[in-house]
């Protein structure tokens, strides 16, 4: 969805990652957003950075503290531990690191720039519009005839929302939110010459089913930081760092500046190669 959602590949190794981005990085005229390729002067060639033996410490990181849950959260302190533990590896690995950084009113930041219930049915129905072997020819339509889980709230927000963006102060405001906690998001980066914010990409562990049909999580105020990077418009990549004592993965989310992939990619397969954090699951 335009101006939320960011889409990605997932890969098993930074080089499977880099390799895929290669391939499908780069102007399409069939989508106007893309033009931002048109204007980098070395967009691709992940495969070739990421093959480039680029030592951690060559990266200056911050640590942003108001990303990670409330210590006394029972559901956040498996996740805490896990990622204060890679932060102190990443300390023995020399990499230079900022830490205490912090966003004032975060949680605010996170709402007032989301634009999913006001643009997702324009959106969807553009979408439906241009394929005239779909199934059903509108957002409502599928929200009318209940083909969405029923726990999914999120659908019920979009279901009020306009069916179109053109004149919506609210959605506009919403998008004057997102430049101005842009800005503020690489002011952090200026003012700490940073390189990369990283934080928890989610601050508690994953919710059960029983957990999610108990309605203990709404879509909007579920505590994910992955909208950080989506309504900041900034590049973000998720790695993996460790295991609870449960077993769960634990993921670090590190923040870049805009057409940073390269660097990012570069951290993110010194990292891998240091401390190789994925383990084969038991099959």
């Amino acid at each position: 969805m335009h101006f939320q959602d960011t889409p990605a590949p997932v890969a098993r190794t930074v080089a499977d990652l880099a390799t895929t981005l290669d391939a499908i990085v780069g102007y399409d005229p069939k989508d106007p957003f893309t033009v931002t390729a048109s204007a980098a002067h070395d967009l691709g060639g992940y495969a070739e950075a990421v093959a480039r033996d680029v030592p951690l410490h060559s990266w200056r990181i911050g640590v942003l503290e108001t990303g990670f849950g409330e210590d006394d959260n029972p559901d956040a302190e498996p996740v805490i531990n896990v990622i204060r533990a890679a932060l102190s590896r990443l300390d023995e690995l020399g990499v230079p690191t900022t830490r205490e950084l912090e966003i004032a009113d975060l949680a605010g930041w996170i709402e007032g720039t989301s634009v999913y219930v006001k643009q997702s049915k324009a959106d969807i129905g553009d979408f439906l519009a241009q394929r005239h072997d779909a199934p059903v020819s509108s957002f409502m339509e599928i929200y009318d005839g209940g083909h969405f889980h029923p726990k999914n709230d999120l659908f019920h927000g979009i279901a009020a929302g306009p069916e179109t963006i053109d004149g919506d102060l609210e959605y506009l405001q919403r998008r004057l939110n997102q430049d101005h906690f842009r800005r503020q998001v690489l002011n952090i980066f200026a003012a700490h010459r940073l390189d990369f914010l990283v934080y928890p990409t989610v601050q508690v562990i994953p919710p059960t089913r029983d957990e999610l049909a108990a309605e203990k999580y709404q879509c909007l105020t579920f505590p994910t930081n992955t909208v950080i990077g989506s309504q900041a418009r900034l590049p973000a990549l998720t790695l993996p760092v460790g295991f609870t004592g449960d077993g769960l993965p634990v993921g670090l989310e590190v923040l870049g500046t805009s057409l940073a992939e390269a660097k990012m990619l570069q951290f993110a397969r010194a990292w891998e190669k240091a401390a190789r954090p994925r383990h084969a699951p038991d099959i």
